[in-house]
């Protein structure tokens, strides 16, 4: 632009336009760049290294593509996966054994007695003596058995209340992540074809420019258009990657998810 404001063939005022663009670019470089040291402090210091660790982005691979989202398979993951539901479960199982208990308690005890006697006698012969009984018995009056079986019951069908309660959460929970990450994807969709005509419309008025049927203030304002579409295309892939994200917490597959290895150390034996 300056050679041809030079040889006269372009305004003075274009130049103007053209630095006006450079500097206002400049200053939200200079944001950019803040923003991302505050964030590297933030992650160093949740991560509890270094804070002198210099961290550098990496390009990713290709962004995951929509996941098959069956609420019914997702619900049943999620109950072998999630602590909470693995505890609920074990307290139903821990209900049912006290049922069974109490209700043995108050039944009829039957027992088999046996005894031995041995006895050396006066005229040094020996005595010995077999006896076994069968012995049913039964407490009446106490009302201890018959309230325990109560009580007993009782905790199961709470612990099963709380179970299926849980379970309702959870398939409204999983339905909002399913609807979430359906609807970030759609808008990544969306952001990427903007992305695509606003890159074709930079080019054609880039032609026309160089054809001299179009100013440079044009030019500038469709690559200011792009800078925006790009930067709402990237915000809808970090909001596709978050969905992803939340849907994976709730599945209870995070560690499995990023790879990572919970090692338990062995138990040393006294």
């Amino acid at each position: 632009t300056q050679i041809l404001v030079d040889a006269g063939r372009r305004a003075r005022a274009d130049i103007i336009e053209t630095q006006a663009a450079i500097a206002e670019r400049q200053v939200i470089l200079t944001s950019a760049q803040n923003n991302l040291a505050a964030a590297q402090q933030q992650l160093l210091s949740q991560l509890d290294i270094d804070t002198n660790i210099i961290l550098e982005a990496v390009p990713t691979e290709a962004l995951p593509p929509l996941p098959e989202l069956n609420l019914d398979t997702l619900v049943d993951e999620a109950m072998k996966n999630q602590p909470e539901f693995l505890q609920a479960q074990l307290t139903i199982d821990s209900a049912k054994e006290s049922v069974i208990t109490a209700e043995n308690d108050r039944l009829w005890s039957l027992n088999l007695e046996g005894k031995y006697t041995y006895q050396l006698d006066s005229n040094a012969l020996d005595r010995q003596d077999w006896n076994a009984s069968l012995r049913l018995s039964q407490t009446f009056g106490d009302p201890n058995p018959n309230l325990q079986v109560q009580r007993s019951r009782t905790t199961l069908e709470q612990a099963e209340i709380s179970l299926r309660e849980q379970q309702e959460q959870l398939r409204i929970d999983l339905a909002n992540r399913i609807r979430d990450v359906q609807l970030q994807f759609q808008q990544l969709e969306l952001a990427r074809e903007s992305e695509r005509l606003a890159q074709i419309r930079l080019d054609n008025e880039r032609e026309k420019f160089r054809l001299g049927r179009s100013q440079l203030n044009d030019v500038i304002q469709q690559e200011n258009a792009l800078i925006s579409v790009r930067s709402n295309t990237l915000s809808a892939e970090i909001g596709y990657l978050n969905s992803l994200t939340d849907l994976d917490a709730v599945l209870g597959r995070t560690l499995q998810a990023w790879n990572v290895k919970v090692m338990i150390p062995p138990i040393d034996a006294p």
